[in-house]
């Protein structure tokens, strides 16, 4: 009975005008008992519109990651976090320094849907925050709010967070994108300046 042997391998061929092409060969060889050779039947495809494809996307991922690092550059520098939230699926995204700002470790990825994120607004400040978001989305008003956020040690801390909504041929938010920084030294000389204005108003009286 003949043996049969299977093998597949890619080669490029340069054509009279230059280009290369790819293809994907398929061989099947047939031997006899003593390992003879007998005959071998084959196939080749073009597969260059799908090797160019493969480029494509390895280029596309290179370009995804090096924008990315140059973002998480660009956020420390600043002391901003940059965030997205994907309004479809309730996906929360949040960059390296947006996890350092609150104190934890980018390798915690603790902010990973909508929810988990609401759970460190302040009390006080969560409904003012939600409806700042719902303005933005449903009105189109400017997403700018200041609000306190539990960090990782308790302490709630002031930050602004601004945002802006991709939407799409109707109008429809599909996903917010924005920023947050940390304005808590900012908000305690503001509260330092009340008191003084306070104490000096009542001197005067």
């Amino acid at each position: 009975a003949a043996r049969t042997q299977t093998l597949s391998s890619r080669m490029r061929r340069r054509l009279p005008d230059g280009r290369i092409l790819h293809f994907q060969i398929y061989q099947r060889f047939f031997r006899d008992d003593n390992g003879r050779p007998l005959r071998a039947l084959g196939a080749t495809r073009d597969v260059t519109d799908e090797v160019f494809a493969e480029e494509m996307l390895r280029l596309q991922k290179d370009e995804l990651q090096a924008a990315q690092k140059r973002l998480e550059r660009a956020s420390s520098s600043v002391q901003e976090g940059h965030w997205e939230i994907d309004l479809v699926t309730r996906k929360h995204w949040a960059s390296s320094s947006y996890h350092l700002l609150l104190g934890y470790s980018p390798q915690e990825r603790l902010f990973e849907t909508i929810e988990s994120v609401n759970a460190l607004m302040h009390p006080d400040d969560s409904a003012r925050a939600l409806k700042a978001a719902r303005a933005h989305m449903f009105g189109n008003e400017p997403h700018d709010v200041e609000m306190r956020m539990r960090c990782k040690d308790g302490a709630y801390r002031w930050f602004r967070v601004r945002g802006r909504a991709e939407r799409d041929s109707d109008g429809v938010a599909l996903r917010i994108s924005g920023s947050i920084h940390e304005i808590d030294r900012q908000k305690v000389a503001e509260d330092a300046l009340r008191d003084v204005k306070s104490r000096f108003q009542r001197a005067i009286e």
